[in-house]
């Protein structure tokens, strides 16, 4: 499911990148879209991946800004409604979590395991523990 979505998030920045080639902006808003844009496109990217999801939590609060950009930097109407539309997309986008099927890398409970290549109940008490099915 967050393939898609990171999918969707990755146009989005690349959309914004392209938007001040594209429409009328003003320099300050164009060259918030410039840096802005390719960090959403990355990190949507880079977040397609189940080990490397997490990342996708860094597009929320560059959506944030970009439907704040306008207030603050004094966008003209279509540079405003670009980077509003594409902020409040990115920022939804990446709150979707989608299925976890895999568990990745260790935690500290990886220390306390007698084998830390096993998995599961049998690598913290080891097989045939007494009392323990």
């Amino acid at each position: 499911m967050t393939i898609w979505t990171q999918g969707l998030a990755t146009t989005a920045g690349l959309a914004l990148m392209a938007a001040p080639g594209v429409l009328p902006y003003a320099d300050a808003a164009a060259t918030n879209a410039r840096i802005v844009g390719p960090f959403v496109a990355t990190f949507g990217c880079v977040a397609m991946w189940e080990v490397t999801r997490p990342l996708r939590w860094v597009n929320v609060p560059l959506g944030a800004w970009l439907v704040a950009a306008p207030l603050v930097l004094n966008h003209g109407a279509p540079a405003a409604a670009t980077s509003v539309a594409c902020g409040a997309v990115v920022a939804a986008l990446s709150l979707v979590r989608g299925a976890v099927r895999h568990h990745f890398g260790g935690n500290w409970s990886v220390l306390r395991r007698r084998d830390p290549y096993r998995v599961g109940r049998d690598a913290v008490d080891g097989p045939g523990v007494p009392g323990r099915p």
